[in-house]
């Protein structure tokens, strides 16, 4: 993306010199996503969902712990946590 005369990360906002491969996100953001994974009573576990970045994956968290709370109540195989795992994408 152009933005005032030099050229940034659409993700983090990271500048690109001149010589370096032009793209919209840089080496990291393009590289890296952040996982919402669930972990049962039994201890299994599962992805739940995938982010491009921490603070969405912390949101999703967020608004996910009265759906878990609900979801327990009903269910045979309760969710004991759910955490945030980074990944990297080769």
């Amino acid at each position: 993306m152009q933005k005032m005369g030099g050229r940034i990360c659409d993700s983090c906002r990271t500048m690109f010199y001149p010589g370096d491969p032009v793209v919209e996100l840089c080496e990291k953001c393009a590289n890296t996503v952040w996982c919402v994974i669930y972990e049962y009573d039994d201890g299994s576990r599962e992805l739940s969902s995938i982010h491009r970045t921490e603070a969405k994956a912390k949101k999703f968290c967020e608004r996910l712990k009265e759906s878990i709370a609900f979801a327990n109540t009903y269910s045979t195989k309760k969710i004991t946590k759910h955490y945030i795992s980074e990944w990297a994408v080769l």
